[in-house]
C-alpha cells in the first residue's frame, strides 16, 4: 500500500492522490498538518517538502518521482 505523507493545502498532494485513484491503487494519506508524530517523522527523515510517498517500505519520492515510479 502507498503512504502519501502530505497536507491539506499541497496541490501536488492532490495530484498525487488523484493519479493513485486513477490507477486504482490501495493509498493511505497521512497529514503532517493534522498528525505530529507523522511530522515529525518527515522532519527526520531530513525532508523539507511533500508530498513524500511511500510503497510499503520503499521511498518513491514526491510527486513527480511517482509518475516516473508508475511509468515504468
Amino acid at each position: 500500500m502507498y503512504k502519501v505523507y502530505g497536507t491539506r493545502i499541497c496541490l501536488y498532494c492532490d495530484k498525487a492522490e488523484n493519479l493513485l485513484k486513477t490507477k486504482d491503487l490501495p493509498f493511505e494519506k497521512i497529514y503532517i498538518d493534522e498528525d505530529d508524530n507523522a511530522k515529525d517523522y518527515i522532519v527526520e527523515q531530513g525532508f523539507k517538502t511533500v508530498p513524500q510517498i511511500w510503497l510499503d517500505d520503499k521511498w518513491i519520492g514526491g510527486y513527480d518521482d511517482l509518475v516516473r515510479f508508475l511509468n515504468k
